[in-house]
Formats: C-alpha cells, sequence, structure tokens
C-alpha cells in the first residue's frame, strides 16, 4: 500500500495574525478607492478608533467594519501557464545549499527563510510599550539538514520502500528554528511591557503578560479573538464545538467582567485567564460606560492558550503551553529580562506524535505534511518532477522467456519495440538471439533483425528496428519491416532503409550488405541509450544503461551509467537478470521480500523480481527529478495547478489584534490611516477632525449619519446623530463594494437598520 498521510497539527496557537507596521501605506483621493489606505497590496495598515465613552453600537460597528477590511486583506497570485503540478498556496520552494532544485541526495542544510521569502509572515516587526518605546526585530525561520532517502521506512505503514526526507538525526538536528533577532541597541526590556502589549511573530499574535523581576515570561494566545458586548449573546465555535459567550455584568471599579459560557459564569479581570464552561478564556480589554446607562465590552482571547518561555537564559529549555510542555520544542532567550536581544525556538520533529501512525516523525514521506506544533508552519513534500507515473518516464523491461530474453524499449518517435537480443545456447553460455545480429555489415542473411539510427546527427536520434524479409534480384529490391511499427518497405538496391543515411545492396535473394556497421545500441524515449554487448558466447552478456546520454538537458544532476548483468540459471532453467550494478542511489526490498525497489540521483526508478531474478523494469526520466519541498505558513493549501494562464489563487494577510484603540490612547492624527467611529460627543478623535466643536451635534440630523474623508490625515470618519446612525452608516462603509461610495462624503439615511440609503454629498 501506499499510504498518504494528512498530519495533524498538534498545537496550533493564536490566529495566524500577521504583523504589518503602522506606516502610512499612501493616501486616496476620495472614498472611491476605500478600502485603501487602510488595505493596499493586499496588506492592512491602520486603526480603528472607538470613544471610551461610546455606546456598545460604536463598537460593533467597529467590528462589522474591521470584519470587511480581513475579507480584502488578500494577495493575488497568477499562475503563469505550465504542465499540472502540485504547489502550495502560501509557501516556498525549498532549494538545496547551492540555491538549486533539490534532488536525490541533497539536504537543506540550514537553509534560511526571511521576509524576502515571506514579506508578511516574517516581516519586521515592533514591540512597542504602552510609553511609546519601541523595540525593532527582524524574523527568521531555519531549515535542518534533511536529506532525501529511499527505502523501507516502516514495515508497520507501508509495504513498499518508499521515498522519504530523513528526520532521524538523533537530536542533532532540528527541522525548524525560529529566531527572533532584536535590533542592535533595541534589546527589549521586558518589564515596562505591562499593558497587554502585542507581539506578532512568525504569523501569529501573541499577548505578553506583566512580569516581576524573576518571573517567567509569559505569552497569551488566541484561536478566536472577539469583542463581546453586554447582554448581547454570541456563538462561537472553538474545535468544532459551539459554545454562547455574554458579558452579564461588569465592575468599573476592578476592571471586571462576569463571562457566562453555555449558562456557567465567572467573573474574570483584564490580564487574567480562567475556564469557564469548558472554554479557556483570556480578557485582553474592558470597556465600561456608564454614560446614557450602562454598557460594557470585553476583548477575549477565546480559547487561549498561555504561552511559558520560562526564565532561564542563555540555554535551551522546554517550552511550556497551558503548564504542560510542549513536546519537541524548545526555547533560547539572550540577554536577561531588561535586555531581551533574541528569542529562538527549534522544533525537534523526532519529539512529534505523528496522529497517523502513533509514533514520533522520523521520517515524512513523499505526499506527507509536518506541522510544527507551536506556530502551525508546515514541510510539505509535494512531488517528484516528473513524477513517478508511466506517462512521465520512459519504459524499459528487461524479463526472462524461458531460455530467452525479451526486452521492451520505446524510441524517440514513441514506437513501442519488444525483442529477444539473447538466448541460452543449449551449453552455458548467453548468445545473440535467433536472426538478431550485432554490428551487421555484410551478408545479412534473411530474417535477420538489426538496429539503425533514422538520423544520427540528431540531438535526439531515432533508434528502429528491422527485420529482413528477402530480396529479389530480378527486380534489384529488397523487403524489410520495421518490427515496431510493423511498418513494411520496399528498397532498391543502393537506396537507403528508411530515413536512415545506411544505404543497402543485393547480394543474393536472401543476403543484403548494408553499407554502414548495424548498431549495437538504441536509443529510448527519454534519451537514454542502452548498449548491448556483442560477444558471440559468454557465460553473461551485459546491458550497459547511460541515462541522459545526449546530454541535452541542462541538469544539475548528471545522467548515471549502470550495467545489468544477463546469466542462466540451469537450476530453473530460465535467463537471470540482475540488478542494476553501479547503482548511484538505494535501494530495499518490500515488505514480503519478493521485489526489490531502487531510486537513483538522477531520478530512474526500478523494481526487480528478488527471488528468482527473472524480470527487471526500469522508469527513467527525460531530465534530472526535482522534488519538491515546501515551508509554508500556518493554514496553506496543496493545489494543483491546472496551467492555465491568468489563473490566480488569494494568500489572505491576517490582521492582527490592535486594530481597534480608544480614543484616549490613540496615535497622532496623520501618523496611521484611522477608521473614526462615532461623532465628536462620544469621540475626542472625531472632535478634532471635525475642529472641535462648540456644540457637539452640529451638523448632525436625526436620523441620519456621515462618512466623510480626510485626506489630510488619512483618515475616515463615521458617525451619525445617535448609536443607531452610526451603526448604520458603520455597515454601509463594511459593504462599500455594494454602495458605490464616491466622493469626499456620503451622507447615509437611517430610518432603521434593515432600511438604509445612501445620498452622494456635493
Amino acid at each position: 500500500m501506499n499510504v498518504k498521510k494528512a498530519i495533524k497539527k498538534i498545537v496550533a496557537l493564536g490566529s495566524g495574525l500577521t504583523m504589518i507596521g503602522a506606516t502610512i501605506m499612501g493616501a486616496t483621493a476620495d472614498l472611491s478607492g476605500y478600502p485603501a489606505p487602510f488595505v493596499q497590496n493586499g496588506m492592512f495598515s491602520g486603526k480603528i478608533i472607538v470613544g471610551a465613552n461610546a455606546a456598545t453600537s460604536d463598537v460593533l460597528g467597529a467590528i462589522d467594519i474591521s470584519a470587511s477590511l480581513q475579507a480584502d486583506a488578500k494577495t493575488g497570485v497568477s499562475i503563469a501557464a505550465t504542465a499540472a503540478t502540485a504547489t502550495v498556496e502560501g509557501g516556498v520552494l525549498i532549494e538545496d545549499a547551492n540555491n538549486q532544485d533539490f534532488n536525490y541526495g541533497d539536504s537543506f542544510s540550514a537553509s534560511s527563510i526571511d521576509d524576502d521569502d515571506f514579506s508578511s509572515l516574517l516581516a519586521d516587526g515592533v514591540l512597542e510599550d504602552d510609553d511609546g518605546q519601541e523595540f525593532d526585530f527582524a524574523q527568521e525561520v531555519t531549515l535542518g539538514n534533511e536529506t532525501m532517502s529511499f527505502g523501507l521506512v516502516d514495515n508497520d505503514v507501508y509495504d513498499d520502500p518508499v521515498l522519504y526526507l530523513d528526520l532521524n538525526n538523533a537530536g542533532t538536528d532540528y527541522i525548524l528554528t525560529f529566531d527572533i533577532d532584536f535590533d542592535a541597541g533595541d534589546d527589549a526590556n521586558w518589564l515596562l511591557l505591562d499593558d497587554s502589549e502585542d507581539l506578532f511573530m512568525f504569523g501569529t499574535a501573541w499577548t505578553v503578560k506583566n512580569i516581576a523581576t524573576g518571573d517567567d515570561m509569559i505569552l497569551f494566545g488566541s484561536d478566536v479573538t472577539q469583542t463581546v458586548s453586554l447582554n448581547n449573546p454570541i456563538d462561537i465555535e472553538v474545535d468544532g464545538t459551539t459554545y454562547t459567550l455574554n458579558i452579564v455584568g461588569a465592575n468599573s471599579d476592578d476592571s471586571e467582567v462576569h463571562i457566562s459560557v453555555n449558562g456557567a459564569a465567572k467573573s474574570v479581570g483584564v490580564g487574567a485567564t480562567k475556564t469557564i464552561g469548558g472554554l479557556q478564556i483570556y480578557v485582553q480589554d474592558v470597556f465600561i460606560s456608564t454614560v446614557g446607562g450602562e454598557s460594557a465590552s470585553a476583548n477575549l482571547f477565546i480559547g487561549s492558550k498561555e504561552l511559558n518561555l520560562g526564565s532561564t537564559f542563555a540555554d535551551w529549555e522546554d517550552v511550556q503551553v497551558d503548564d504542560e510542555d510542549l513536546d519537541g520544542v524548545e526555547v533560547y532567550m539572550t540577554g536577561n529580562e531588561t535586555d531581551v536581544s533574541r528569542i529562538q525556538f527549534r522544533v525537534d520533529a523526532e519529539q512529534v506524535a505523528n496522529a497517523d501512525t502513533g509514533e514520533d516523525y522520523d521520517w515524512l514521506a513523499l505526499g506527507d505534511t509536518f506541522t510544527d506544533p507551536l506556530f502551525g508552519f508546515e514541510v510539505n513534500f509535494v512531488e517528484a518532477i516528473p513524477g513517478f507515473t508511466a506517462d512521465s518516464r520512459d519504459y524499459v523491461r528487461l524479463k526472462s522467456s524461458g531460455d530467452d530474453l525479451e526486452v521492451t524499449l520505446i524510441n524517440a518517435d514513441g514506437t513501442e519495440y519488444l525483442f529477444s537480443p539473447y538466448m541460452y545456447d543449449g551449453t552455458v553460455n548467453i548468445s545473440a538471439g535467433d536472426d538478431w545480429v550485432f554490428a551487421a555489415l555484410n551478408s545479412v542473411a534473411k530474417d535477420s533483425i538489426f538496429i539503425l539510427e533514422e538520423d544520427s546527427s540528431s540531438s535526439e536520434p531515432v533508434s528502429r528496428i528491422f527485420e529482413f524479409k528477402g530480396a529479389d534480384l530480378s527486380d534489384d529490391e529488397a523487403d524489410f519491416k520495421d518490427i515496431g511499427s510493423g511498418q513494411s518497405l520496399t528498397v532498391g538496391s543502393g537506396d537507403t532503409l528508411a530515413d536512415t543515411s545506411t544505404t543497402i545492396t543485393i547480394d543474393a535473394d536472401d543476403v543484403v550488405n548494408l553499407s554502414a556497421a548495424s548498431e549495437t545500441d538504441f536509443y529510448t524515449k527519454s534519451g537514454a541509450l542502452v548498449t548491448f554487448t556483442t560477444t558471440a558466447q559468454a557465460l553473461t552478456q551485459t546491458i550497459t544503461v547511460t541515462e541522459d546520454e545526449q546530454a541535452v538537458n541542462s541538469d544539475e544532476v548528471a545522467g548515471d551509467v549502470y550495467t545489468i548483468e544477463i546469466s542462466y540459471d540451469t537450476t530453473d532453467d530460465e535467463i537471470n537478470v540482475a540488478r542494476p550494478g553501479s547503482w548511484d542511489g538505494d535501494a530495499d526490498d518490500d515488505d514480503d521480500g519478493d521485489y526489490y525497489y531502487g531510486v537513483g540521483e538522477y531520478g530512474a526508478y526500478y523494481k526487480h523480481e528478488a527471488d528468482e531474478s527473472t524480470e527487471l523494469e526500469l522508469w527513467i526520466p527525460a531530465e534530472d527529478t526535482d522534488y519538491a519541498v515546501y515551508l509554508a505558513g500556518p493554514g496553506a493549501a496543496v493545489s494543483l495547478s491546472s496551467g492555465i494562464a491568468g489563473a490566480t489563487y488569494y494568500n489572505v494577510n491576517p490582521i492582527g489584534v490592535g486594530i481597534g484603540v480608544l480614543d484616549t490612547d490613540a496615535p497622532t492624527l496623520g501618523s496611521t490611516p484611522m477608521i473614526v467611529v462615532g461623532g465628536p460627543c462620544a469621540n475626542t478623535v472625531a472632535a478634532e477632525l471635525m475642529g472641535n466643536p462648540a456644540n457637539c451635534v452640529e451638523g448632525f440630523e436625526e436620523g441620519k449619519a456621515i462618512i466623510r474623508f480626510y485626506a489630510d490625515n488619512n483618515a475616515v470618519l463615521v458617525a451619525g446623530y445617535s448609536a443607531m446612525d452610526t451603526q448604520g452608516a458603520s455597515r454601509v462603509l463594511a459593504d462599500y463594494a455594494d454602495w458605490a461610495l464616491s466622493g469626499s462624503e456620503v451622507e447615509v439615511v437611517v430610518p432603521s437598520l434593515s432600511s438604509i440609503s445612501v445620498n452622494p454629498v456635493a
């Protein structure tokens, strides 16, 4: 059996969020360019500002807008017209140590992947404390020294030998190493991080827990991040289970909220984690207002994970998740609590359980995926190019037929030839087969079979095998047959045979002469050269196979030369075919010992009947075989490209937590693109945009709202007379494509949330 496993993610922490810098991405002329400047080239940049004293409806409007922006934060990638082949969307193809294609026997040789390969996942990041101090860092992923191998790696899983990446390095090699390197002079002071700062690393978002000297360094990640409002229950699905969440009360003095999950309730403060109704929840922020009645909401990490990096520096130690060691993952921190210069994580695949085999990852077979248990990065062993299929390789078969050896070859034109060049002569020797002649020149008798080349000057010569059927002296003509195509040919004396350069002359009715000796070798469809020894009688005969003999391909791996010995077993009274000698790859028996399989460096593949040695099959590629191994970010998909020009797939670029900011914590206007939700009565940033009017409702009309673009500040204001009006305008901005917004301002009429209209403003 050829088992293809879909490797289960053991622990995939975080929500797959990507760090995007707060740099202004550029301006747009008016609302017709929205979602620019917030989303450009598929990348998000900016903040959504909500008033600290705003109504819950403003928060709900901000949620609608952020969901819409996430849908737009994607990058389209065009696929050029190619032959159908597997690719990994969101992944990079791994090369060998010389930055060349990955071939048999190659190793990753500590290849490094950075933001040149993953512009979003591995983008340079900034860890910023609440006082505005920034700690800049770079991200990099390094692969280990895994090598391509072949063999019966596990007879509990496979019956036959398989191609695989050897991960069995006895703890001396690590399949992936993740590296956070803070800029020189920019080492992070962990003790300053006391306000739930966000750290975006390797595509996942983490919140830093405030620590004191000597404490373990703790980060919080989440499967789902959600803002939940007072008495507005929502359903959330985590790991296939649906939970109903609600905020049922709040305590402004202690910044606590009372959270209900499926009817079970607990009080949780900011920065705390509790398990409620079987669901672990971390409270990142709490928003409480008593203006116009009590309202409260909280930003929750649902299904949260506590990542403990320990307190040890300058040494590798186990990583813990929710107080349990995470198998196969270790962390190394350089510096100290006030000067963290580097954080590294290394993953030992041999310590990670394979859910499909019940064992650890000692190997990764063709078609398999390994997922690192911390960040969810994947190593995908996707395919061999060309693949090990009949239509992508040349086929050669040597098979015993009693006293004869049957050979199957296919020439450059695709014509298949079945013939018997050798036979047992009844004594102890292997001789030329009946009627078979090597290097024939003069006195070629009737019924003789020989090889000629159609065009020896071509880069891909066409070998043909002819049988002389007889001649007629009176007509001065001879008859031949191509034994592959079945074509009959009549050739006049002195003329060339078919399209070869060989002329024939008639010596007698049953004899012709050739102008040049016939061939002792045959060019296959793949460009390999099969050469037959011409010893008249011998205990053994040898067939030599030279891969890519014409060297027409600019291969990184040279074609190999190997020999196949033909002998006779008097015990079984059969021709014997040996396994290829001088084989440069690996070979192994199947589980039953019936067949022996081998794969060479160039990519040839063979199957040998092991017990009686009566058959050898070879599949030879026309060029060296490359092995497609991808490193992919969390959630990448393996797909088949149809080769249609103009086809497009999309990589989603997740937006990190921290997109929503209270007006009291908002950055300076113009420093980053902003969507400001709520009018000047509820949002101080909105007031600043509108020139701090003395009457905060001036210019607003009941049942209406505005969406206005401020080009000078790269900001969009979404504000209405009432909270419902603002929420209605937020829905219009979220569904901007349906409303065809244009100009610097539009008026939104909101008699109800189910009946909204938009009017242009002159």
